[in-house]
């Protein structure tokens, strides 16, 4: 992709600050976890679930030794990604006091109280794929009690030991599913998680008395509970949500929903059911996009939403195009990178098709304004939009549709 110039960088953004043990104690929320626990309450559990599913095997080396998957070693690799993240042994409460959003972690001695795991064999890898599918769209979490990852090892195939590989027997594979809540982590996270577990499992099966010291010697230097401390105190005391609120308030105002033409009549009652298409360019294509890109300064993410909001305004007829885009929203400090929790944010890509611009123009009006709301990425445009809906009277209905296409 392009090198993309974000214009002069922020100086004026505090450190976050380590304080220490923190468990036991009751914190506030980040916003984005506030965004969660609001949807969690509205019935919108498992829709949020952020699951990944790794393949395990079992392999015979050339001097005839089968590496047997193990159960046990699985889990103690799991366990020590808890034990390095807060975010994974963390409870929710609403105060009764002050009907504040909380959060508590649990000591790292209790890490293994917050996985559940559960070890199931099946005839064969369609079963399998069946089984963890839809455990991952239907498990619910109890984000009060915990806990708050669910693993499930499945294996299938004909052999169940490492005796029975060596005498020419099929080994066994393994669908691993890791499930948790979107209030704990975000998909940055998750390749994270999946990152530290492989490597606690590696060294584990090479060294099976290696402590957590051996496993992670740099332990990160900060935990969830800081981050969130340290956004509240940045946006709320150092003044820096006015500003962003400020922006998203003026940048949605008066926004409506696209009319774009269905094949089907939406739902009377909002769902997240819905399907995925994917769509290949050849390289060739793709070469003279990235030619033309690179003499804009833009980036392959702003040449596709580009022609996405093109598309959308030619099926709608509208000339006024918002479209929900995530971000990882971690580049402010570097601490953020191997911390796992939700960090991620959305922010609202508005773009003016009028006059009709040729794709030339609108990759450079997409690409000022995607600079701008990066740079405001930190305060979730969802209180902006509650923000607008609460000062205009307005009420939202379970039948009513989102005007922010997410893409």
């Amino acid at each position: 992709a392009a090198t993309v110039d974000f214009g002069p960088k922020r100086t004026n953004i505090p450190a976050i600050e380590h304080v220490g043990k923190r468990a036991g104690q009751w914190h506030p929320l980040s916003f984005g976890q506030e965004q969660m626990y609001i949807l969690y309450q509205n019935g919108k559990v498992s829709s949020y679930n952020m699951p990944y599913i790794l393949r395990l095997r079992e392999v015979r080396r050339d001097n005839g030794v089968v590496a047997v998957v193990d159960p046990k070693v699985v889990l103690r690799a799991l366990i020590m990604t808890i034990e390095c993240q807060g975010s994974l042994r963390t409870s929710v409460r609403v105060n009764e006091a002050s009907m504040a959003t909380e959060q508590s972690v649990l000591p790292v001695e209790d890490s293994a109280k917050c996985i559940e795991f559960i070890e199931t064999a099946v005839p064969d890898e369609q079963a399998a794929v069946a089984l963890v599918t839809d455990e991952q769209n239907s498990y619910e979490f109890d984000l009060e009690k915990g806990p708050q990852l669910r693993v499930h090892l499945v294996r299938y195939g004909n052999a169940v030991s490492a005796q029975d590989c060596s005498h020419g027997n099929q080994p066994d594979e393994y669908l691993l599913l890791v499930n948790t809540h979107h209030i704990g982590t975000d998909g940055w996270s998750m390749t994270e998680h999946r990152r530290q577990f492989l490597h606690a499992y590696k060294v584990l099966l090479a060294s099976p008395t290696a402590s957590l010291k051996n496993v992670f010697p740099a332990p990160l230097t900060i935990d969830y509970i800081d981050y969130s401390i340290w956004q509240r105190k940045w946006l709320v005391e150092g003044g820096e949500a006015s500003k962003q609120s400020s922006y998203w308030r003026n940048e949605l105002r008066d926004v409506e929903a696209l009319d774009i033409p269905l094949d089907k009549k939406r739902p009377v009652v909002l769902s997240d059911r819905g399907g995925c298409v994917s769509v290949r360019m050849d390289k060739s294509t793709i070469d003279k996009l990235r030619t033309v890109l690179a003499s804009h300064g833009c980036s392959m993410f702003m040449g596709t939403i580009t022609i996405f909001q093109m598309l959308l305004s030619r099926w709608s007829g509208s000339e006024d195009i918002v479209c929900g885009c995530a971000t990882a929203n971690r580049n402010y400090h570097h601490e953020l990178m191997d911390l796992i929790g939700q960090v991620a944010n959305v922010i609202a890509l508005r773009s003016d098709l009028s006059g009709k611009p040729s794709y030339s123009t609108m990759l450079d009006r997409v690409k000022s304004k995607l600079l701008t709301a990066w740079r405001n990425q930190v305060l979730c445009v969802f209180y902006a939009c509650l923000s607008n809906l609460l000062a205009s009277g307005m009420q939202c209905r379970a039948s009513e549709h989102c005007c922010l296409i997410l893409c």
